[in-house]
């Protein structure tokens, strides 16, 4: 029997904490010589490695971890892991990796599979024609099975009989063609089980090929037994398939795989990014504005700042512009802060891995002896190449002269943290540490000490650590305290065989610190005297991630400017801290850009003080998310085109009027813009509580000397929003300039005044629902099916809203509306329409209102429609449906809910089935793949039923019974939780609700709704009087089951449809 071998570990990579491992077959299923049951068997692991190992039957299994308490879960909560094992031994992660692929297999696939096994073996019932068939397929095989063939006459009988003689031989293979779909199935798992580990499938696709060379000696050998050569032809193409998955290149070579699962991933992500919830949305867009990231798997950091969002008390829960640009600015600095985490995160395990690989002649542990000067020793471990990795003692080392770091490429340069403290020797007067220019310095990490430039009035200013044409240099958590000069510098310089278009890439600063930068106080024609970190000439895609910085008096906090040299460009400053000083005798920025340093991103950062803007940024560039406040000009500062500034928070901007320009006052403003074209400003939040700031714009456009109208315009100023009272003259300042390319330009008033419109629900609803819908939010049910909103393995709170008009009225403060009762979009599921027991006679002016508003919030809205036990006919049932979209029209109508569905249990019923599969057939025709069907059979199915609709409300009873019968039989597990909706009521209390939310819980249920609301009628003979889902649902019982919803959740956040 096969072992399966793994860990079982926690995202931090330490052993599990869950308190039991168990194993079982995923169902009953017969294997050579008797029957294997589902019962399960419990996995010993060793809680100290995470180590597991067991036997288990080929096929398909379930892992079954068992967790300790925590959190809101009550008692232990159950995880479930398919997995598919075949014949030889497996590791746990490939088996869990052929589980994950048979899932994804499409079913267009598995009827293809099934269609040629079948074409091999044969009907039973037919004679000749089968054999002519079986031969056939045995000529593709081996190419002398077609003379063979040509001479076949046996009886179907002796094709049965040779099937099952070769069956014994070639892993069960199908005898007849009743057993060929499980065949297929078979070949299924074993093709999966071959992509997911390419080692195991080069292995077996070299046994399919001795295999196939035996078909072709038997073929040749049995010319008079055609039955033979079938059998033997089909079991050896079903190990080629098993082995190889039809594609010989594919078992082969790991590259093809490796391509399908890249390929994979991305149609994942490019789903994720259509799910219309303004969380997710906003999301992806700014993951797009900041583009790549080195040593940051942008999938990972999706999912990172997702986990943080559901975990946040920031995060608003209500619609409005205010929210969404505190919604913006959370999404912006969780991301900044995210990939810090990742970023760090892989520098430290390069390292690492450098330090491991270098071998103990590499390494040298400097520890000067009988002195403190450290400078020598530390330069002639830096010269020797023979040196890779060179540790800094602990302890205050003197450095007396230049650290030359030209022939540390390639090496590590590691102190003991703040315990190393290195002193530049008190008016040196030179840098610290430095690259020369052509000294090609590159592939270097220089961490973990303090170097104290020691700098006092009247020395000459230098760099604690200088780059100058150098690349891919990581820098992380070095102090550097007192410097005259810049703390970092980033830099190109000329060489003699390119005098211009110089500079360093590719660097990265990780959560350094500056302690006192540019202390020298120089004049204004002087100019600066340092920055805390400065990015100069043409140096491409540096990094400042994580620095902290204060104290940076005559220069700016992070800066970049241009030279003779170039401009830096895609330059990312992403989750750093700057508090300037307070002494400065000339004006700087915490961050400043000039306006050639193109494609700057500037996210998540914090900028609490600034004797200038708060910043200032260049051409086609990024702003969002930072925290901007006490600046003496502009809260942000803009220079040239297509630059977005969005969703950042500024505070008491304009406090230079009250000092140096007292007499004559600047009209200063939270955002400015110079000459902008195709810019953005959104979401922007300005407040004041400084009496010495003076806002006078939320948004102002200026227009330099000479610069013509025509040359601007097609700016979006949309829901920048002010405190109230304190914005002293226009909100938007020379707002379209150039008539014939107007700005957009929305305001939290305008915004109101829409949404007014939108929600009295004038006849022309529809248009204003038209200019809140953009491109990136698609409707669920008509542009995108909302499994893709919701998230195949989500849960959702989808109560049964049959009755009208309790859950229909648009009433303010009616908390039986869909206003309040379902208040989170990101947690419901679909909402039952029914106007009249169906789609009535007439238009409902109130239910056609308060469905396009439901619409609006993100909802999905499904028509309610009786099927009569398959007693109606299909043309009727669709008609009704057209119905209901001529009356509330398609963009209101998403779906349909068929009630009175068939189980197909008995005989009767089991001739009905068809009737529904092809119904969902032409409703998936007609109204396209988006179109969300859910059948109400209030009960288990046969496996048939699957294929009638995307959800099966598969119980509609009491809790009592719910507690008590199998409500998930076995041919429904594995499949999608969200094809399974459970409708409880009759639950007395919050205690009965939560024994049910635990059976739901590891029953492979995705829609659950429970009331305490009652039934004492049998199933469809509800009644006015007599109707479980007409009151309303205990408090208790309603947050019991959001919260066993939220759990597995997707997004909190309920979507909000923005401005166009």
């Amino acid at each position: 029997m096969p072992r399966v071998s793994g860990k079982v570990v926690n995202i931090s990579g330490r052993p599990s904490t869950i308190k039991e491992l168990w194993v079982r077959a995923i169902n009953t299923r017969p294997v050579a010589g008797g029957i294997v049951t589902s019962e399960p068997t419990k996995v010993p692991i060793d809680t100290t490695t995470g180590q597991v190992s067991f036997e288990a039957s080929e096929g398909q299994s379930v892992l079954v971890l068992v967790h300790q308490s925590q959190g809101t879960i009550r008692g232990s909560s159950l995880e479930t892991i398919p997995i598919v094992v075949g014949k030889a031994d497996i590791s746990l992660e490939n088996a869990a990796r052929a589980a994950l692929t048979e899932q994804e297999l499409a079913e267009s696939e598995v009827q293809r599979v099934a269609a040629q096994v079948q074409a091999l073996i044969g009907d039973a019932s037919t004679e000749t024609a089968a054999a002519k068939d079986a031969a056939a397929a045995a000529k593709a095989a081996a190419d002398t099975a077609a003379t063979a063939a040509s001479t076949a006459s046996e009886k179907a009988d002796k094709v049965i009989s040779a099937a099952a003689t070769v069956e014994v031989n070639a892993s069960n293979a199908a005898s007849s063609a009743d057993t060929a779909a499980s065949q297929a199935e078979w070949a299924k798992e074993r093709a999966t089980t071959a992509l997911a580990a390419s080692t195991e499938a080069a292995d077996a696709a070299e046994q399919a090929k001795r295999q196939l060379s035996e078909v072709q000696t038997a073929a040749t050998a049995a010319k008079s037994d055609l039955s033979g050569i079938v059998a033997t032809s089909t079991s050896a193409v079903e190990q080629a398939r098993s082995a190889a998955s039809q594609a010989s290149t594919a078992a082969s070579t790991a590259e093809s795989e490796a391509a399908k699962a890249a390929k994979a991933k991305e149609d994942v992500q490019a789903e994720l990014k259509k799910i219309p919830a303004q969380v997710a949305t906003e999301l992806a867009e700014q993951i797009k504005q900041m583009g790549n990231v080195r040593d940051v798997d942008m999938d990972a950091l999706t999912r990172r700042v997702i986990e943080k969002l559901k975990e946040s008390d920031e995060l608003p829960q209500t619609p409005g512009p205010a929210n969404e640009a505190k919604t913006k600015e959370l999404v912006a600095k969780l991301l900044a802060e995210s990939a810090n985490e990742q970023i760090t995160a892989a520098v430290k395990r390069q390292v690492a891995e450098a330090i491991a690989s270098a071998g103990e002649d590499a390494v040298i542990n400097i520890l000067p002896q009988g002195k403190t000067d450290i400078t020598a020793d530390l330069q002639t471990a830096i010269n020797d190449p023979k040196k890779k990795v060179i540790f800094l003692p602990a302890g205050e080392w003197d450095i007396s002269d230049t650290i030359i770091l030209d022939k540390a490429s390639g090496k590590v340069i590691q102190g003991k943290g703040r315990a190393t403290i290195l002193n530049v020797k008190p008016g040196l007067g030179k840098n610290a540490m430095h690259c020369t220019s052509g000294a090609g310095f590159r592939d270097a990490y220089i961490a973990d000490f303090v170097l104290d430039m020691q700098w006092n009035t009247g020395d000459r200013p230098a760099t604690a650590l200088q780059l100058t044409n150098a690349d891919f240099v990581d820098v992380s958590e070095v102090k550097v305290r007192r410097s005259g000069g810049n703390a970092f510098l980033i830099q190109g310089y000329a060489l003699k065989d390119k005098p211009t278009g110089n500079g360093s890439n590719d660097n990265r600063l990780i959560n350094c610190v500056v302690d006192g930068a540019g202390l020298k106080q120089n004049t204004v024609q002087e100019g600066a005297s340092g920055f805390g970190c400065l990015v100069k000439d043409n140096s491409k895609r540096n990094q400042i991630i994580g620095l902290r910085i204060r104290g940076v008096s005559c220069g700016m906090g992070i800066g970049g400017t241009q030279t003779n040299q170039g401009a830096p460009v895609d330059t990312q400053v992403l989750n750093n801290s700057v508090l300037m000083a307070e002494n400065a005798t000339i004006a700087f920025e915490p961050c400043g850009f000039t306006i050639n340093c193109h494609r700057t991103v500037v996210v998540g950062n914090s900028f609490p003080v600034s004797k200038d803007n708060g910043i200032s940024i260049g051409a086609y560039s990024v702003v969002t998310g930072n925290t901007i406040g006490s600046t003496w000009n502009h809260g942000i500062a803009c220079s040239g085109p297509g630059t977005i500034i969005n969703a950042n928070n500024i505070w008491n901007v304009g406090i230079e009027n009250s000092t140096r320009l007292a007499g004559s006052p600047v009209d200063w403003a939270a955002v400015a813009f110079e000459d902008p074209k195709g810019c953005q400003a959104q979401a922007n939040y300005y407040a004041q509580d400084d009496p010495q700031a003076d806002c006078a714009h939320m948004v102002k456009v200026v227009l330099k000397n000479g610069t013509q109208r025509s040359a601007v315009g097609g700016n979006s100023f949309i829901m920048n929003i002010p405190m109230d009272g304190v914005i002293k003259k226009e909100l938007i300042k020379n707002g379209n300039f150039n008539p014939d390319n107007p700005d957009v330009i929305i305001t939290k008033e305008s915004w109101q005044e829409m949404m007014k419109k939108v929600q009295a629900v004038s006849l022309d609803s529809m248009k204003y629902l038209g200019k809140l819908r953009t491109r990136d939010m698609p409707i669920p049910g008509v542009d995108i099916h909302p499994f893709a909103l919701w998230g195949y393995k989500g849960r959702r709170y989808s109560e049964v809203s049959y009755n009208y008009p309790n859950y229909w009225k648009l009433l303010e403060n009616n908390d039986e509306n869909w206003a309040d009762y379902a208040y989170n979009p990101m947690l419901s599921g679909p909402k039952i329409a029914n106007p009249k027991s169906g789609v009535g006679t007439r238009k409902e002016q109130e239910f056609a209102d308060t469905l396009t508003l439901t619409t609006m919030r993100g909802f999905v809205n499904i028509a309610y429609v009786k099927t009569q036990w398959a007693g109606r006919l299909q043309a009727d049932i669709i008609k009704e449906i057209d119905q209901y979209i001529e009356y509330y029209t398609r963009n209101n109508i998403h779906g349909v809910f068929l009630d009175e569905a068939i189980n197909g249990w008995s005989e009767e019923q089991r001739a009905k089935v068809s009737f529904y599969t092809e119904l969902y057939s032409k409703l998936r025709e007609k109204y396209g793949s988006a179109f969300y069907v859910v059948a109400n059979p209030g009960g288990n199915t046969v496996e048939a039923m699957l294929g009638a609709a995307d959800t099966l409300m598969s119980f509609e009873q009491s809790a009592e019974k719910y507690l008590k019968e199998t409500v998930m039989p076995a041919h429904y597990r594995g499949r999608p939780p969200l094809r399974f909706w459970h409708a409880i009521h009759n639950c007395p209390d919050v205690e009965t609700a939560r024994k049910c939310l635990t059976k739901a819980g590891v029953s492979n249920v995705g829609h659950m709704y429970i009331t305490n609301d009652t039934f004492t009628g049998v199933l469809g003979s509800e009644n006015d009087n007599n109707n479980p889902w007409d009151g309303r649902v205990d408090r208790g019982i309603r947050i019991e089951t959001l919260d066993w919803v939220e759990q597995v959740g997707f997004y909190r956040n309920p979507p909000v449809y923005k401005p166009a």
